[in-house]
């Protein structure tokens, strides 16, 4: 399944972060202990593609040294097949920036050329994913069944966020309910200001990976106004264990261990509570929606 395919990714992306496999596998175990990782393993829905898509986009960029015009254009089309299967997964967009801009040799590619290619393959190709009828107007320079065609996906997606009232308490509750807990979410926190403090070959990257988690909870937590608005965070969900890097900076052995077990048994607790939450939120849970 994807969900499969998606942790193998972010497991490979954690070797490349994590000095050490056990950090690597320790990161891997968290993230599966995350309850909406199993809320979309256990369900038939387009989560755990948007994970896979996510995860296996952050994987490449991270791993690619330079980035040639082959490369954009495969980017390009993995972007867009990622925002088309959920429009929130743009939000892993903030992680891969920083991910480009603490790469010296991307930023020479970062050109006029590279961006409009980038973004005519994406525009095309998004069109195309959503919906292939307008897509086939535009090829067919039908343009005004192309703009009435687009204006009408525009409008379904407006209506859906512009229904109901933001609920700040109900959400910060789904959130901890989804992912983390109160003191899971301190330890998260405190490790990613950590790493930042220790690392500073990897300050650019950290501090984007680290707000892209913050801006969007908070985004998500203050503006939503569906009852399974954290969900949509699933995206971005696999960069939380990234603060366990911080281990790796500790000189003290044992302190380290202790951190470790500490999270790895509060993640637990926190899954084993949360799991049937999980498993009943299939059968209230709404149609899918974007």
């Amino acid at each position: 399944s994807f969900l499969v395919l998606g942790l193998i990714y972010i497991y490979k992306t954690y070797l490349i972060y994590f000095e050490r496999k056990s950090s690597a596998l320790l990161a891997l175990i968290l993230c599966m202990l995350l309850p909406m990782i199993s809320h979309s393993g256990i369900r038939f829905h387009n989560y755990s593609m948007t994970l896979f898509l996510s995860s296996i986009l952050f994987y490449k960029l991270k791993t690619w040294k330079t980035i040639n015009y082959k490369r954009i254009i495969s980017l390009s089309l993995l972007s867009s097949a990622l925002i088309s299967t959920k429009l929130n997964g743009a939000f892993i967009g903030i992680a891969c920036v920083g991910v480009i801009i603490s790469n010296k040799e991307n930023l020479k590619l970062l050109s006029l050329k590279s961006i409009i290619l980038f973004a005519l393959v994406f525009i095309s190709s998004f069109v195309f994913f959503i919906k292939p009828e307008i897509f086939f107007n535009l090829v067919t320079l039908d343009f005004k069944s192309f703009f009435l065609s687009f204006s009408n996906y525009l409008n379904m997606v407006f209506i859906v966020l512009g229904e109901g009232r933001p609920d700040f308490g109900f959400n910060y509750i789904s959130f901890k309910d989804h992912f983390l807990s109160g003191p899971l979410i301190l330890l998260s926190i405190f490790g990613y200001c950590f790493w930042y403090y220790k690392d500073s070959n990897k300050r650019k990257e950290i501090f984007m990976l680290f707000f892209c988690l913050l801006i969007c909870s908070i985004y998500i937590i203050f503006t939503s106004k569906i009852w399974h608005a954290p969900t949509y965070l699933i995206g971005i969900c696999f960069l939380m264990p990234l603060s366990l890097r911080s281990l790796d900076f500790i000189k003290n052995k044992k302190i380290s261990l202790i951190i470790g077990l500490m999270t790895l048994s509060l993640s637990l607790q926190h899954f084993l509570i949360k799991y049937d939450l999980m498993l009943s939120l299939i059968h209230i849970s709404e149609p899918t929606r974007r």
